[in-house]
């Protein structure tokens, strides 16, 4: 039977799926930082130019160039919640095409920490249980 809520969901099929997801980049970014960057969501949507130039920072692109502050600009504005909602209207489909519900799009609503609608403090407590048992500090994530 399909899951009823997410935290069903999270609780029954997912959270091991998310670690091992996790896991396979959190090691190896640890043994090559210089190479691995890991970028939480909640710092693209809620500071996307400052996380945007981190990354350009980390991968050794040259800020300080003729023309690149227009470039950066629109780079971030056709990246936009608004924009990438608009492409894949035009499209019919989530850009990667990995959605079970054709209608369905990747990006919804760009909101940070939605989750809490669907779970409670002793979800999250659970959770942080979870992590603990695999060797994740909950403080490697952003909650709110």
């Amino acid at each position: 039977a399909l899951p009823e809520s997410p935290k069903e969901f999270f609780f029954s099929h997912n959270f091991e799926s998310y670690l091992k997801q996790y896991l396979s980049w959190k090691l190896p970014a640890e043994m090559f930082s210089e190479q691995i960057r890991i970028i939480p969501y909640a710092d693209l949507v809620r500071n996307p130019a400052e996380t945007f130039a981190s990354i350009l920072d980390f991968i050794g692109v040259n800020r300080n160039t003729a023309g690149f502050s227009k470039h950066f600009e629109a780079a971030l504005t056709l990246s936009s919640k608004n924009n990438i909602q608009k492409l894949e209207n035009s499209l019919g489909h989530a850009i990667g095409r990995d959605q079970t519900d054709p209608n369905s799009r990747h990006v919804r609503d760009g909101k940070v920490a939605k989750w809490r609608h669907h779970f409670e403090d002793a979800d999250f407590n659970r959770m942080c249980d979870l992590f603990s048992e695999w060797g994740i500090s909950p403080s490697e994530f952003v909650f709110d």
